[in-house]
């Protein structure tokens, strides 16, 4: 997938980031935004946490946030996008396959784990991750076969 690095592929993650972060924004501060306040209005404050002098960035969830969705994106790229074989098609339920997991898989030890965290997260959460992982992952195949990055979409040799 990644043979070397070269700005096609920076391209490809940039793009792809920017669509998820719109996509993220507009769900958690538009859509959902009463339905999360309520919901975990008991259960999470990052905000609060207190950690030493080295971790203090680390008190920041904004930035918390946007280093998670950078992790995301990049498996969305790694993962999802390679199944695609071009297909836009295919690059949506891969997508959707890979949200599937990820937050599934959140969402289930969020659950176990944490006191008070509410179910109903799952039934809104889980989709959602799932539809925002297929379109982001076919702005990659797109983004990457308009720059010539057939060996990031597992398209090598297929004409475009």
């Amino acid at each position: 997938m990644f043979h070397r690095f070269n700005w096609h592929a920076l391209h490809v993650f940039v793009v792809s980031y920017i669509a998820y972060v719109v996509l993220n924004v507009a769900w958690f501060s538009v859509l959902m935004k009463n339905f999360y306040l309520e919901k975990f209005a008991g259960v999470l404050n990052a905000s609060n946490i207190e950690l030493g002098t080295y971790f203090k960035i680390f008190s920041n969830p904004h930035l918390l946030i946007l280093l998670a969705w950078v992790l995301v994106v990049n498996g969305m790229i790694w993962y999802a996008l390679p199944y695609s074989k071009g297909s836009y098609q295919w690059a949506f339920i891969s997508g959707a396959v890979y949200g599937l997991v990820v937050s599934g898989s959140h969402q289930i030890l969020s659950f176990a784990l944490i006191a008070n965290w509410p179910i109903v997260a799952l039934y809104y959460g889980v989709p959602w991750m799932m539809f925002a992982c297929a379109v982001v992952t076919v702005v990659a195949l797109y983004t990457a076969k308009k720059c010539g990055c057939v060996y990031m979409c597992g398209c090598e040799g297929k004409t475009h």
